[in-house]
C-alpha cells in the first residue's frame, strides 16, 4: 500500500510512475474484471443513465461497456471553452456511434459538444471515474484539477460515484480538502469496497 503522507503534487507524481510500470497484459486483465464485476453491483444492475471516461495514461479501459445496449452511455466534455463563466466543471453526452470526437487541450478523448445532446449530471445514475489514488474510506486522489469536484460537491442531486483503480493505485488515509467529494464505491481487479461500510472481495 501507498504511504499517502506526502504533498498531493509528490504523491501524483508517484503514482503516475508506478502506474505506468503495469503491463498492458495487466492493463487488459484489469479492465475486463472490473467490467464484470461491475455487473454484480445491484445499482450499477439498475442504474439506466450511466456515465463513463476515454480512459487516459494507463486509466482502467471500461470502454467495452459501451456494448450493453440496455444503458444510456455517457461521456465527459470538460467545459472551459464552451462555458467560461463556468469552466473547470464537466458536461455530459450521451455515446454516439459515428461521433469521431475531438481531442481537449490535456489530450483526452471527447465527444464532438453538442448543446442539443447535453445531460444534466444530477440525473445521472452512476458516474464510473477514474483515479491515481484512492483509500479505504473513499477519498480519491484525481490529476488535480478538480472537475469532478466542482461538478458533483453541490449538485441538488448527486448520482452515485464510483472510482475505478488497479488494486496497486490504494494509498493509506489520503489527504482530504474541503472541496473534495468522496466516493460511494471504488472497484479494483481484486474486490468492490463500500466506501460507507467497508471492504468487500468479489
Amino acid at each position: 500500500m501507498i504511504d499517502a503522507r506526502q504533498s498531493k503534487i509528490t504523491l501524483r507524481k508517484k503514482l503516475q510512475d508506478h502506474r505506468s510500470l503495469i503491463s498492458q497484459e495487466q492493463q487488459n486483465h484489469t479492465s475486463k474484471l472490473i467490467c464484470q464485476q461491475l455487473y454484480q453491483l445491484p445499482s450499477f444492475r439498475r442504474a439506466q443513465n450511466v456515465a463513463l471516461y476515454w480512459p487516459f495514461r494507463g486509466e482502467v479501459d471500461v470502454t467495452n461497456l459501451f456494448n450493453d445496449p440496455e444503458k444510456t452511455w455517457y461521456l465527459p466534455i470538460i467545459s472551459d471553452s464552451l462555458r467560461p463563466w463556468e469552466s473547470m466543471r464537466l458536461i455530459f453526452q450521451p455515446k454516439i456511434a459515428d461521433d469521431p470526437g475531438i481531442t481537449n487541450q490535456y489530450g483526452i478523448h471527447e465527444p464532438t459538444p453538442d448543446k442539443k445532446l447535453e445531460f444534466n449530471p444530477y440525473m445521472l445514475d452512476i458516474v464510473l471515474l477514474p483515479l491515481l489514488g484512492f483509500d479505504q474510506k473513499g477519498r480519491r486522489l484525481g490529476m488535480g484539477k478538480g472537475y469532478y469536484d466542482r461538478t458533483f460537491k453541490a449538485g441538488w442531486r448527486r448520482p452515485k460515484l464510483i472510482g475505478l483503480a488497479h488494486g496497486v493505485q490504494e494509498c493509506e488515509n489520503l489527504i482530504q480538502d474541503d472541496w473534495d467529494v468522496d466516493l460511494d464505491l471504488i472497484v479494483t481487479e481484486k474486490e468492490w469496497i463500500d466506501c460507507k461500510k467497508g471492504n468487500s472481495g468479489l
